[in-house]
């Protein structure tokens, strides 16, 4: 037992110090969270049950703490969870077992996605597999051939991502909770365009 008050100071001391340096940047990322996906005071309506709750709350604090990979891999766990959750209240009984793209796909046939926010599900779900899988250097949905595509360092190709997966996801929260959300522009940016006063 001897010395563990005199560790735990110290990691106590290396944590805040560690926090007080990304404090400024993580207040930023906090401001952009708030903007794109309040939280509303009447509470939520999600379906996916209490891993789509622990989902939503993790993203938040991954996307406060600039943790973006772990943001859209959430992201899209939760958009999948939510809607087969209403696919499955409808009668699909498939939804237990079935992978995103067929989620998609009957979301989609059945009429709870538009055509756009089809395509840009679609999108996202090619997205979130480009960070979970490997791929090779070479291809068109590698970490390298996109730093040089889009002229972009790592972490701000993967903060835009991360953007773009909260946007999906707050479209997704808002529907559950009876709010009525138009999708498209002006006003989304689907194009993963930065939201003023953002931060990599």
């Amino acid at each position: 037992m001897t010395g563990k008050p005199e560790r735990i100071k110290e990691l106590t001391a290396w944590l805040e110090a560690d926090d007080a340096k990304g404090r400024g940047r993580r207040v930023l990322r906090l401001r952009d969270l708030l903007n794109t996906m309040p939280v509303s005071s009447d509470g939520l309506t999600l379906l996916g049950g209490e891993t789509s709750q622990i989902c939503f709350d993790e993203v938040r604090r991954c996307y406060m703490d600039g943790s973006y990979v772990a943001v859209v891999l959430l992201s899209l766990a939760f958009v999948e969870r939510e809607l087969a959750a209403v696919l499955y209240a409808a009668g699909w009984e498939a939804a237990k077992k079935a992978p995103m793209g067929e989620v998609l796909r009957k979301a989609h046939q059945d009429g709870c996605l538009s055509n756009l926010e089809w395509r840009t599900y679609q999108e996202l779900a090619r997205l979130r597999n480009s960070h979970a899988h490997f791929r090779r250097p070479a291809s068109s949905d590698s970490m390298m051939a996109r730093m040089v595509e889009e002229n972009a360092s790592p972490r701000e190709v993967l903060a835009q991502d991360a953007k773009r997966a909260l946007r999906a996801m707050a479209r997704i929260v808002r529907r559950q909770s009876g709010m009525r959300v138009t999708l498209g522009p002006p006003n989304d940016q689907l194009d993963g365009s930065p939201l003023p006063g953002t931060v990599p």
